[in-house]
């Protein structure tokens, strides 16, 4: 059973960055992004595009806690309007 929790809080937020580090922390070759970037685009305050769109983060955890996934949605209404569709995009899933 997979538990999908918005990453909308503190904690949430904080596992949803830290996905990635976990996953990849033996490979050589990754470049991990620097957190505070991470926390400046999922932030309403802080990153633009959440003025003309709505985005939403989202945390999966299996049945022990652990976070195994992380998903984030956006519907871009000007993207939609502008061209006439009805898009969603989905981003930072691993």
């Amino acid at each position: 059973m997979i538990d999908v929790l918005p990453g909308t809080d503190r904690r949430p937020t904080d596992l949803y960055i830290d996905l990635p580090f976990r996953l990849y922390r033996h490979d050589p070759l990754w470049v991990p992004p620097l957190r505070a970037d991470i926390r400046k685009l999922m932030s309403p305050k802080k990153n633009p595009l959440f003025a003309e769109a709505a985005i939403e983060h989202f945390v999966a955890f299996n049945e022990a806690g652990v976070v195994v996934g992380r998903i984030s949605a956006t519907i871009h209404h000007d993207y939609n309007s502008r061209f006439g569709e009805q898009h969603v995009f989905f981003g930072y899933f691993r």
